[in-house]
Order: structure tokens, then C-alpha cells, then sequence
């Protein structure tokens, strides 16, 4: 099957009124929505049938570990403690 023909043009009539649009949005368009649709969906076709042939293992490993963010990951403001911090780590360095 070809991904050109995932979706038919009826199913993406009723799919096209939900996407968004990039009208007003700064910074590049949105890529063609129909084309990114019968990708997602071709993967998943895919994917389903090898499931069902048996040819997937489905594990899930969980982990207790805590991943930490770096401090200017988060949009929380950062109080260093100005330029004193900077010379403190100097007299620790000598």
C-alpha cells in the first residue's frame, strides 16, 4: 500500500476542519497536515501488523531513578546571589 493513499478524501474532509492553523503563529508554517496524518497513520498500520503476526514484544521498564532538570530548563527565576557567588568559588579554587 501506498502512503499516498492512507487517507481518502473523504475521511481527511472530516479530519482537515480539526487542524490547526499556523495563521498568526510566528515563526515557520505548519508543514502539510494531510501528508503528516497518512505518515503517522502508515507507521501505525504498520506496526499493528506486525503486532498481530506476533513479530513485536511489548516490555515496559519502569524506573525509580529522579531525573533532575538543569537549572534553566525550568521557567522559574534563578537568585544566584550576584557576584558574590563568583568570588567565593575563587577563594575555594586558590
Amino acid at each position: 500500500m501506498s502512503r499516498a493513499a492512507v487517507l481518502s478524501d473523504r475521511e481527511w474532509a472530516r479530519l482537515e476542519p480539526l487542524m490547526p492553523s499556523s495563521k498568526n503563529c510566528p515563526g515557520r508554517p505548519f508543514q502539510d497536515h494531510r501528508r503528516i496524518l497518512e505518515g503517522i497513520s502508515y507507521r501505525y498500520r504498520v506496526l499493528s501488523q506486525a503486532d498481530a503476526a506476533g513479530l513485536i514484544e511489548w516490555e515496559v521498564s519502569v524506573d525509580s531513578r529522579v531525573n533532575r532538570a538543569h537549572q534553566h530548563s525550568t521557567n522559574l527565576p534563578r537568585t544566584t546571589g550576584g557576584t558574590s557567588e563568583l568570588h567565593e568559588s575563587a577563594h575555594r579554587a586558590s
